[in-house]
Formats: structure tokens, C-alpha cells, sequence
């Protein structure tokens, strides 16, 4: 096992984690941003699980648990969307999109700040992976008419005669 003061010829765990959370990062961005595009693009769902894959397996190497359960959590969107369990809404894009944008962050950290940076945001992440892990809002699922409150009751016709009383 090794530890975050582990060196490979002068580059930290940390430096390469970030190198490979900033790549696989760009693709998740670029393939939710195309999914949002053609929600019905099956073939963007698997480099998606991919990339999540490879962020959770590189956080457990260099000791970075806080991504595990977040890069698990979307990896288990993907696989939901991709078995037509659950949709990948708007929402949860947007949901994914903010696991990205946490993981992008460490890419402005140094080794020494990195401790602070994961007290400081672990309880968002928190929040983050008991997001992805609920339920979709069903006020996300695309709507294809409006709600059935919404549609303004039938107005009678003018013409229509009373209805017959009937002793």
C-alpha cells in the first residue's frame, strides 16, 4: 500500500491523480454535455462509465476515499441509465456535472492544501453522493404534455341542451 508521499520520479500521488481526475473530468463534461444534446445516444453512456470507473479506482490507489463513494455514485447513474433503469434527466446531469466540477477542483491544489480542501468539502460531497443516489425529482422527467392540473377543464358547449331530467 502506498502512501500520498510516495514518489514517482518526483511527481506526487496527488499530481498524477489530478492528471488523470482532470482527463477523465473533460470527458465526463463533454459526454453529459452530448448527452444532453441526443438523450437517446446509448453509445455516450459507456465512455461516461468508463471515465467514473477509472476516477473511483485512481482515488482508492493514492488514498483520496472522498471520491470513491462520489466517481461510485456516478458510475451507478450511468449503469442505470444505460439498463434503462433510470433516466438521465436534466437534473441529473446537472447533478453529475457538479460531481465534476469537485473533482476539477483539486486540480488548482497542492499537496499541502489538500487536507484542508477535503475537511472543508467533504460534507458537500456527502450531499453530492446522497443526490445521485436518490431518486431522480420527478418534476425533472421530461414532460411531454402538461400535467393533467394544468389543462384547463373542457368549457361546455353553448349549444348543448340541459341534460334530461330523468324521475
Amino acid at each position: 500500500r502506498m502512501s500520498n508521499s510516495s514518489d514517482f520520479g518526483g511527481v506526487s500521488l496527488l499530481e498524477l491523480f489530478k492528471l488523470e481526475a482532470e482527463s477523465h473530468g473533460a470527458a465526463l463534461s463533454a459526454g453529459l454535455l452530448a448527452w444532453e444534446r441526443t438523450p437517446t445516444d446509448r453509445s455516450l453512456i459507456e465512455p461516461l462509465m468508463r471515465a467514473a470507473h477509472s476516477i473511483k479506482g485512481a482515488a482508492r490507489i493514492v488514498g483520496l476515499d472522498l471520491f470513491v463513494p462520489l466517481a461510485h455514485s456516478m458510475e451507478e447513474c450511468f449503469l442505470a441509465a444505460r439498463d434503462a433503469r433510470e433516466p438521465l434527466t436534466p437534473a441529473r446531469v446537472d447533478q453529475l456535472l457538479k460531481c465534476v466540477d469537485v473533482i476539477s477542483e483539486l486540480k488548482s491544489l497542492s499537496d499541502a492544501d489538500l487536507a484542508a480542501w477535503v475537511s472543508a468539502r467533504s460534507e458537500h460531497i456527502a450531499g453530492l453522493v446522497t443526490q445521485l443516489s436518490s431518486p431522480v425529482p420527478q418534476a425533472s422527467v421530461a414532460v411531454t404534455a402538461p400535467p393533467a392540473s394544468v389543462v384547463p377543464p373542457a368549457a361546455p358547449s353553448p349549444a348543448a341542451p340541459p341534460p334530461a331530467q330523468v324521475d
